[in-house]
């Protein structure tokens, strides 16, 4: 199970590019994705569930919901035994909104990599959120049931805007970026 805590940034000053911010995690091989997912889709800001299969393409996104800068968003992905599932759950704790999605586990793939991550980088800088940073808080992680410490590493695989990131701790990180 993962689970962790972030706000919604400031808006972008100029749109056209969908930046996104989500935690996740992924069998390995990296074959399928389980992601609880914020997302600036033009005219706003979203929460949804997501669950991508690299080997075909097969995208389940759950509903959306529009949140506002400033609102808190909590999310978990836990497995759950009993149907060899993950139930994946995400809420704006700011206005109450929820929802849960369940992904049954395809056979022999284990999820073991967790990721904080930001994705769909803009042209210009001016289309990441004005605020210049967003981060990742109160992340937790078990294992088997059993509280695990992540070992993170910062990366970049393809940067724009010098968006980078830092771990500030095994349950925090931060992503920063130039908006000019």
């Amino acid at each position: 199970m993962m689970n962790a805590t972030w706000t919604v940034p400031t808006n972008p000053d100029r749109t056209g590019a969908s930046p996104a911010f989500w935690w996740g995690i992924e069998s390995n091989p990296a074959l399928n994705l389980i992601q609880p997912i914020l997302k600036w889709e033009s005219n706003g800001w979203y929460i949804f569930n997501e669950y991508y299969q690299w080997s075909n393409g097969h995208d389940f996104q759950s509903a959306k919901h529009t949140v506002r800068p400033g609102n808190t968003i909590y999310a978990s992905v836990i497995y759950v035994p009993a149907n060899d599932s993950y139930d994946m759950f995400v809420t704006s704790k700011s206005d109450g909104w929820s929802i849960g999605s369940n992904i049954g586990v395809e056979k022999g793939k284990t999820y073991v990599d967790g990721y904080v991550v930001i994705e769909h980088q803009p042209s210009t800088c001016s289309q990441y959120p004005a605020s210049g940073e967003i981060t990742f808080t109160d992340i937790y992680i078990e294992i088997e049931n059993k509280p695990f410490v992540p070992m993170w590493q910062a990366e970049k695989f393809r940067d724009a805007c010098n968006c980078t990131p830092t771990v500030i701790s095994t349950t925090s990180v931060r992503f920063t970026w130039d908006t000019t």
